[in-house]
């Protein structure tokens, strides 16, 4: 996480390749919009982000450059939260979400997420992310945390 070190980029970069990621789905790049651009080499493209006005948050989709697919629909939030990518592989139409969620409770979180991404109904759903909540207190390890359903937008 916190990819603004240009040594931290490269070495999450060398690790995709090492373990021949195709697709990837990063939280926590802590890029500006200007700087995204950082965040690809000659083995990967990013080819969906979204950055806070700060270098906080942020999101990302990287690509193999070998993968060939082409990116039918993509789209973003502008808060480093959310970004995802719509494609065709292999006759499968695929929608790949990027999720950040907020540290605190925010009650309106997973709701808005669902209503940009079930708008994709004829696309299979993909969500990669830090969700940042807990499904059950009990098994938490954390004092005062809130716990609510995590994953209710997916069924």
């Amino acid at each position: 996480h916190c990819l603004n070190s240009p040594v931290k980029r490269t070495k999450c970069l060398e690790f995709l390749k090492r373990k021949e990621i195709a697709i990837a789905l990063i939280q926590e790049t802590h890029l500006k919009t200007n700087d995204i651009h950082r965040f690809q080499n000659r083995s990967y493209k990013c080819v969906a982000h979204s950055s806070a006005p700060s270098k906080t948050k942020g999101v990302a989709i990287l690509f193999s450059r070998r993968l060939g697919v082409k990116v039918e629909k993509q789209g973003r939030d502008d808060i480093g939260r959310l970004t995802y990518v719509c494609i065709m592989i292999n006759n499968i139409k695929l929608c790949l979400a990027s999720v950040y969620g907020p540290n605190t409770h925010d009650p309106h979180f997973l709701n808005k997420i669902s209503n940009t991404l079930l708008d994709f109904s004829d696309y299979q759903l993909i969500v990669g992310g830090d969700f940042n909540q807990v499904c059950d207190a009990n098994l938490d390890k954390s004092a005062n945390v809130i716990s609510f359903p995590l994953i209710s937008f997916l069924s």
